[in-house]
């Protein structure tokens, strides 16, 4: 069923899928050895993700608790959060 509804996303959709994912990894990373989440987007080094390349990565919230970001394209805005919830503004 998962693989199916993955088939039905558009390549915008997976490159901004695929990116969150990348993200909420490196931010549970950062986490296990700092006790908190990055806060300078910066230090996310989206380099190493090229699925974020041209997508606009903003850190919207981060503290010990919880991070929320913002990944956006020419066309969509997805918030991913330290829950793993993804959502389209």
């Amino acid at each position: 069923m998962l693989q199916v509804f993955f088939a039905q996303l558009s390549v915008e959709d997976k490159n901004i899928k695929s990116c969150m994912a990348g993200i909420y990894s490196k931010q549970m990373a950062y986490r296990e050895t700092h006790s908190d989440f990055i806060a300078d987007v910066n230090d996310l080094y989206l380099d190493e993700l090229p699925e974020c390349r041209d997508l606009k990565i903003q850190i919207l919230e981060s503290s010990r608790e919880h991070f929320i970001v913002q990944v956006e394209s020419k066309k969509q805005c997805w918030l991913i959060d330290s829950t793993k919830t993804m959502t389209r503004m």
